[in-house]
């Protein structure tokens, strides 16, 4: 193979695996927010198999808050989704469906 039929070739690939990268357009779809998981059983922490990533807040007040990723199967791919936690100062989580495992 020459040069430019390389190059030809190696273009029409990298072009062809963008174009088809495009074709979900899922992420330009706004979030779903679940303020009560226990409505919606997929997302209770009886089904995650998978928890990562954690961060964690504290406001000038003395709340935390608690940021996560949790999923359905056992490692990361596009059933992942953000568990976030929040506890008064001196308080208990007013979401205590929502701690980590």
């Amino acid at each position: 193979m020459n040069r430019i039929t390389l190059m030809a070739f190696l273009t029409c690939v990298f072009v062809g695996q963008v174009s088809l990268s495009q074709d979900d357009t899922s992420f330009l779809k706004p979030p779903k927010i679940l303020v009560s998981p226990l409505l919606d059983t997929l997302h209770t922490p009886q089904n995650r198999r998978f928890t990562g990533i954690p961060s964690m807040a504290i406001t000038s007040n003395g709340t935390e808050f608690a940021v996560w990723y949790a999923g359905i199967t056992p490692h990361e791919d596009h059933n992942n989704y953000v568990v976030l936690a929040r506890k008064e100062k001196g308080g208990v989580s007013r979401i205590p469906y929502c701690r980590p495992r």
